[in-house]
């Protein structure tokens, strides 16, 4: 029987969740116990899962690029693919990847379409990540004794 990569890649996600491991109830992200809450908790959440896509979507260098090309002005796909030096089909891709996650609100203009970055997308993910910094010790502080 022959499978296509799409239909396997639906079944591992299916199977295991979208990072392709198990996530049993009794599994923990951190190996040391990382703060009591095992990974059913924190990954069941909605917001776990957009915080993954959107690092996801930033982690990519050439998104990097696209996200601070779009801080300073709107932009379409003819501008993108000559300042990145980036083939069209490219860019196009990395654009869909990030209006998926919300950072980017697109707007027609007779035949071309222009990229916007929505500062309200980054700003809040950046009060999640100054919310994170703020619950983290300091050092030795809230440390786990191994059994």
């Amino acid at each position: 029987m022959i499978v296509d990569s799409k239909s396997r890649g639906a079944a591992l996600r299916q199977s295991t969740g979208r990072s392709g491991r198990s996530t049993g109830p009794g599994r923990r992200l951190d190996p040391q116990g990382g703060g009591g809450r095992d990974e059913a908790q924190i990954a069941g959440s909605a917001d776990f899962d957009r915080q993954v896509a959107l690092l996801k979507a930033l982690a990519d260098p050439l998104r990097w690029r696209i996200v601070n090309l779009l801080a300073d002005e709107q932009l379409c796909v003819c501008h993108l693919t000559e300042m990145l030096h980036a083939t069209q089909p490219l860019v196009s891709h990395h654009l869909r990847v990030l209006r998926e996650t919300g950072l980017l609100d697109s707007e027609r203009s007779s035949y071309w379409t222009y990229y916007r970055l929505r500062p309200e997308a980054l700003a809040i993910f950046s009060e999640e990540l100054a919310a994170l910094v703020g619950r983290a010790p300091a050092g030795t502080d809230k440390r786990k004794p191994c059994r």
